[in-house]
């Protein structure tokens, strides 16, 4: 027996459901079964019953569970007291949108720790609900996601399904990202209509937490509807596409000068696209946010002030 398959039992008895906590653990439902009875064999205990409708836990696995949850909160806490302890090491685990200011952001906090420190950090550019598993595994100590305004109930629902916990980081209304060659370069405000000619660049994995399939398309931008569109994987490409693909464009939140002048784009306002995006950090309540997570995020507020 170990803490791995501890939480193994701990998300099954959370989801009380194999398929379903399967797909969160990103393992294959053959291995978490195997898993959970390899566990049982060797507490000598049926920890879950299974019906046809799921699996909830026994007298004996429920008490089980309980004791397993405490241990484990238990090393959870050990661990962050002596890492906290260490002034002269950082750990720092982050999940980040695919955002350049929060990427911006977040490598001008590096530049701000000493060098004589040891250090390991892990800085992952992550899909909104990947990134929300990563914070429920443990994986990242926070990570932040967007939602839009008009969604926020789908996002509070997220975040008490998760134990999760969030604060504000950026409210702010989307821009077209194009080059300084686009044909539409030369305005000042644009609208939606402006831009139906020309070809619209979409990271191929966003997706907005809590929104169906059926109401994700047109919640993005007021041209989501029209045909000609680019996906791509990563930020280094959205960029080689805008400066090398003629009229393209990309809807953006507000982007640090550097990077504008680094690329060669502009940023657009688009007077008919109103709806308020909101970035937020997200963090587990079962998990203690170390003080350099409390650093980072301070720093990633305050200099989203200069976006303002």
């Amino acid at each position: 027996m170990n803490t791995l398959s501890l939480r193994y039992a701990l998300e099954v008895n959370r989801t009380r459901s194999i398929t379903k906590a399967a797909q969160n653990l990103y393992m294959g439902q053959p291995n978490l079964s195997r898993a959970i009875r390899d566990l049982e064999k060797d507490l000598g205990i049926v920890i879950f019953e299974r019906t046809t409708k799921g699996v909830t836990p026994t007298e004996k696995g429920r008490i089980f569970l309980e004791r397993a949850a405490s241990i484990l909160a238990q090393l959870d806490d050990l661990e962050a007291l002596y890492r906290s302890d260490n002034a002269d090491s950082i750990y720092l685990n982050v999940a980040l949108p695919r955002v350049t200011y929060a990427s911006f952001a977040f490598t001008r906090f590096l530049n701000t720790l000493h060098p004589a420190h040891e250090m390991s950090i892990h800085f992952k550019e992550e899909a909104p609900m990947n990134a929300v598993q990563d914070v429920v595994r443990g994986d990242m100590d926070f990570a932040v996601i967007r939602y839009q305004e008009p969604y926020f109930g789908f996002f509070l629902n997220l975040m008490e399904e998760w134990n999760l916990d969030y604060e504000p980081l950026f409210s702010f209304q989307q821009l077209a990202l194009v080059s300084r060659s686009h044909p539409l370069a030369g305005r000042t405000q644009i609208c939606a209509q402006d831009l139906m000619p020309y070809i619209e660049v979409v990271h191929g994995d966003y997706q907005v937490p809590a929104l169906t399939l059926a109401e994700f398309p047109t919640s993005l931008s007021p041209t989501a509807s029209h045909n000609q569109k680019i996906y791509v994987y990563d930020r280094g490409s959205q960029f080689e596409v805008l400066r090398q693909v003629t009229g393209s464009y990309m809807w953006v939140s507000p982007m640090p000068q550097e990077t504008l002048d680094e690329y060669q784009m502009i940023t657009l306002p688009c007077q008919d696209f109103d709806t308020t995006s909101c970035d937020a950090i997200i963090y587990s309540k079962n998990k203690k946010l170390s003080d350099w997570s409390k650093r980072c995020i301070a720093f990633m507020k305050n200099y989203v002030k200069s976006l303002r």
